[in-house]
């Protein structure tokens, strides 16, 4: 059997282990939703509307398919000003839809990856009074 350099073996366990820490970090880093929601037209912005981001659970059943249906709200925020938004995120799929008071105005399937910001923009409908 050959000798081993027991300070090669220690730095080498010593690389593997911040190896670990480091992929163990970045599956727990968020990630980011961003984009713009605008009204369909003259490209004016809602800026009292809300995005809401709902969860996304298994569905019972007997079916041998994933099947998924819109969960909780996980999160609630305003629209800014000039009709941005930007949302920090959990790793994921998520269902994000555009609210003006008790009008659903559009909605979206988006997939959330660790690290990295995910463009969702929003091109609605007023609707009528």
């Amino acid at each position: 059997m050959p000798k081993i350099d027991p300070w090669k073996l220690i730095g080498l366990l010593a690389a593997l282990f911040l190896i670990s820490l480091s992929l163990l970090a970045c599956g727990n880093q968020a990630g980011v939703i961003e984009g713009t929601v605008t009204q369909t037209g003259d490209g004016l912005s809602l800026d009292q509307a809300e995005i809401l981001v709902y969860g996304l659970q298994r569905a019972e059943g007997d079916s041998q398919l994933d099947v998924f249906q819109k969960g909780d709200v996980i999160q609630r925020e305003p629209i800014a000003e000039d009709g941005s938004y930007r949302l920090s995120l959990p790793p994921g799929s998520y269902i994000v839809q555009v609210w003006l008071g008790d009008a659903r105005l559009g909605d979206r399937l988006v997939e959330v990856r660790a690290g990295r910001e995910t463009k969702a923009d929003f091109e609605v409908t007023f609707p009528n009074p």
